[in-house]
């Protein structure tokens, strides 16, 4: 029937790309990060470069953008 061809069709469609980003890379703002990953545990705040860290990872901000994660 119609409806069957419709539902088939959609999913063999490839997913819609997500205009959010769902890991976290160079150049993402504060936000983003915290979208993703949550609230951090502790934050370094030097003026205008940041540290954010989650576990055993630090996200690294200068100017409200990621610029290092280790």
């Amino acid at each position: 029937t119609q409806a069957e061809s419709e539902v088939l069709d959609q999913a063999q469609a490839p997913p819609a790309p997500s205009s959010a980003p769902t890991s976290v890379t160079l150049g993402l703002t504060i936000d983003q990060v915290v979208a993703i990953l949550g609230q951090p545990k502790v934050v370094g705040d030097l003026g205008s470069k940041k540290t954010y860290f989650y576990g055993n990872m630090k996200v690294i901000f200068t100017d409200g953008k990621v610029t290092d994660i280790q």
